[in-house]
């Protein structure tokens, strides 16, 4: 029998596994490695050996992409979650996304989603889809997620999950032909696949930031699934507004010279996103900030080269 973490109500139902050899947990330890597994506030922290994150760092809260934001104070956080946002989709493209994520997911049989990466806002998914109960993951303890785990070994069984979605993940990961096998593994045949990736966006979350993706790249990783879409997700104004805010804030090495900044570029910039609106065609995607996957998954593995053939017949619009 598969071990489950009853401590976490969200776990309550969902099996895990040792992310190193996919032996079923018992008591987070691993019969078949020996190894123990920590966790503390009811999280369990279940991170492979190869992971560049390492248990104790995850336990202090110092070592994930953006420790800083998890020890910041309410105040702090507040006034930074209120400022106006620099990149973004326009109402027209936000609206047939939408709808096309909610179609998607519909189909899948109330169950169990799995959101990799659920960072500070973890609880938008389950409000706009609850018909699924959804694992929140991160490796921000801080994030306080249902479990810390790295997306390249996940701890979870094959086949596990009705849906799974990493939005804005994998421009982080060290591995990221790795976590797309994991994100994979861990779907149910026919079960929906939403990833999102910078294309043209400044370095962030310092040192984790290891890859941009194009389009085409994005969709080649997900060889066990077929496209529902692929497009644009936010604009090549977008682009060239984190780009400007971005200049703006390096301008200066001061910390509150730089904070200033910060803030002063969120209101010279942030109306740019808005003229992605009229850069929705697909001549503009070569300059978009980010794209957007939504993939089913298949019984079998696509061969290259038909991945490649779709995507000369179907161009991501």
């Amino acid at each position: 029998m598969i071990a489950e973490f009853p401590a976490c109500p969200s776990l309550a139902g969902v099996s895990l596994v040792c992310p190193d050899c996919k032996a079923p947990l018992r008591d987070l330890r691993c019969p078949d490695c020996e190894r123990d597994y920590p966790a503390t506030g009811g999280i369990p922290v279940l991170l492979p050996s190869w992971s560049v994150f390492s248990e104790e760092a995850m336990l202090r809260t110092t070592g994930g992409y953006y420790a800083e934001k998890t020890r910041e104070g309410a105040a702090k956080r507040a006034f930074r979650q209120r400022l106006p946002r620099v990149s973004g989709k326009p109402a027209a493209l936000r609206s047939r996304i939408s709808k096309m994520i909610a179609s998607a997911l519909a189909t899948a049989s109330s169950g169990v989603a799995l959101q990799v990466g659920s960072g500070e806002n973890p609880y938008a998914l389950s409000a706009a889809h609850p018909h699924l109960r959804w694992v929140n993951s991160d490796v921000e303890l801080g994030y306080r997620p249902d479990l810390v785990a790295d997306v390249t070994g996940l701890p979870f069984p094959d086949a596990s999950f009705e849906a799974v979605v990493a939005q804005q993940v994998l421009e982080h990961v060290y591995d990221p032909a790795a976590a797309a096998r994991e994100m994979q593994r861990v779907l149910r045949p026919g079960g929906v696949l939403l990833v999102s990736a910078p294309f043209i966006y400044p370095l962030h979350g310092l040192p984790y930031d290891f890859q941009r993706f194009t389009p085409f790249g994005l969709r080649a990783l997900f060889d066990w699934t077929e496209p529902i879409a692929l497009c644009q997700d936010a604009g090549p104004w977008s682009a060239l507004a984190v780009q400007l805010d971005s200049r703006l804030t390096n301008l200066f090495g001061q910390r509150h010279l730089r904070g200033a900044a910060l803030v002063a570029g969120r209101f010279l910039f942030s109306w740019m996103k808005h003229l992605d609106r009229f850069a929705l065609s697909p001549r503009h995607q070569a300059t978009a900030a980010s794209f957007l996957y939504l993939g089913r998954k298949l019984d079998r593995q696509l061969h290259p080269r038909q991945v490649m053939a779709a995507l000369r017949n179907r161009p991501a619009v």
